[in-house]
């Protein structure tokens, strides 16, 4: 348990580098016959991701993986630690508090899922604004900065509260225009 927990530690400290290649791997409630449609109309998705990371000050980098579920207002988050050195539950319905499950024994709660893994593993990561960040979108339009490609007004980069999120590549899932892999970086967090 103490190595998983350095593992996470590791893993989300702001000195390291975390590449967070996402690839959607069902989407509900999508109707297939529109054209490409605009991503705030979806409302429940689920993905699977894999996190590498490496660094200047990280000694042992490793990959870890992501399992997400949204329906509607509330989260599944499953994250693995590299080398299956254990894992994390959140649950999270926005208006009720957070759930932290560790590798299934001890339970944690906390006002957002934001908040409750900076309690439990000590490290910020951001749960809140990946929910939207997923579909190509801000969290918070009027304090996010938005870059796009002037000829396909495809969205390149998203900068909000610190973070700034790279777009490596978009697909196309039942009319939807989504992303397909991304960078999520802070300060000297990547």
């Amino acid at each position: 348990k103490r190595l998983f927990m350095a593992s996470l530690r590791l893993a989300f400290t702001l000195c390291k580098t975390v590449l967070v290649s996402l690839l959607l791997t069902s989407c509900a409630n999508l109707n297939m016959n529109q054209n490409i449609k605009d991503a705030k109309n979806i409302e429940s998705f689920s993905f699977r991701g894999r996190a590498s990371i490496s660094g200047d000050l990280i000694k042992n980098p490793g990959q870890g993986q992501l399992s997400w579920k949204q329906n509607k207002n509330e989260i599944d988050i499953i994250l693995s630690a590299p080398l299956g050195q254990g894992q994390i539950e959140i649950n999270y319905i926005e208006g009720t508090s957070a759930k932290l499950i560790l590798d299934k024994q001890k339970t944690y709660y906390a006002e957002t899922p934001d908040l409750l893994l900076q309690s439990v593993i000590g490290q910020d990561w951001p749960v809140t604004g990946l929910q939207n960040w997923v579909l190509g979108l801000p969290s918070y339009p009027s304090r996010s900065r938005v870059t796009r490609d002037f000829s396909s007004n495809q969205v390149l980069k998203i900068e909000e509260d610190g973070w700034v999120v790279e777009y490596m590549e978009w697909g196309n899932y039942k009319g939807y225009k989504l992303p397909k892999r991304f960078n999520i970086m802070r300060q000297s967090t990547k």
